[in-house]
């Protein structure tokens, strides 16, 4: 049968219990402490830690050897990339790739070599060249004795215009290493016809889209009617 307790049996009660957790954890403390400065303890923990230090630079190693492996395999494959790649041949231009160029950055290189050889097929200066800020390149010509500046796009192949989400606008120029896939009569991605239309001199073209006409210049067939 239940009985009531006063509130001071009450409170005694409740006094005697947090004793009892207090001196409870003062025990746990006091063996955790005792246990973590057992020798043999720390000897296991100090084993533990040199193992797991061994095992980490062992894969450390592991890691930065695949990677040397991964890297001397890319520069193995692009040296046999590079190998495989048509020789560049050409006369009287200092300073040309010795390969074909695959790239627009490539194709920047050979324009300016032939600038600075100064090939008949070019009628033009670079003054600047930036590719992040809409046209790549603003150009200085000669036209009737007076120097004008012209807007010019380069690309590696005439093709990857058509890819473009709209014809090329306000362009004077665009130079390319080969045309690519490119008809006569092509549309672009937003429906406008362009017509390619070839000049009396070989790599030379214009294209007519609407109102607008750009001067095409091909770097592969200038080189190639040079060299004949």
């Amino acid at each position: 049968m239940l009985t009531k307790m006063t509130a001071r049996e009450a409170r005694d009660n409740f006094t005697d219990l947090l004793g009892s957790v207090y001196y409870g954890n003062q025990g746990i403390k006091n063996f955790c402490r005792e246990l973590w400065s057992d020798d043999f303890v720390k000897g296991y923990f100090n084993a533990k830690r040199s193992e797991d230090e061994t095992k980490n630079q062992e894969e450390k190693g592991k890691k930065q050897e695949t990677h040397k492996n991964h890297i001397k395999e890319i520069r193995r494959e692009r040296v046999n990339r590079y190998k495989g790649r048509p020789s560049l041949c050409i006369d009287g231009i200092a300073g040309a790739l010795i390969k074909e160029p695959v790239n627009e950055a490539e194709t920047a290189l050979l324009l300016q070599a032939m600038i600075s050889s100064k090939h008949s097929g070019i009628d033009f200066v670079i003054g600047e060249y930036n590719t992040s800020q809409g046209v790549d390149l603003i150009v200085e010509q000669i036209d009737k004795e007076m120097p004008t500046l012209k807007w010019a796009e380069l690309v590696f192949s005439l093709d990857k215009i058509y890819q473009w989400p709209h014809p090329p606008e306000g362009y004077h120029y665009i130079i390319c290493y080969q045309l690519g896939n490119v008809k006569e009569i092509q549309k672009f991605s937003d429906g406008q016809d362009a017509k390619l239309v070839p000049k009396a001199i070989p790599g030379k073209y214009t294209l007519i889209v609407g109102a607008e006409s750009i001067d095409i210049y091909v770097l592969r067939a200038i080189l190639n009617h040079s060299n004949k």
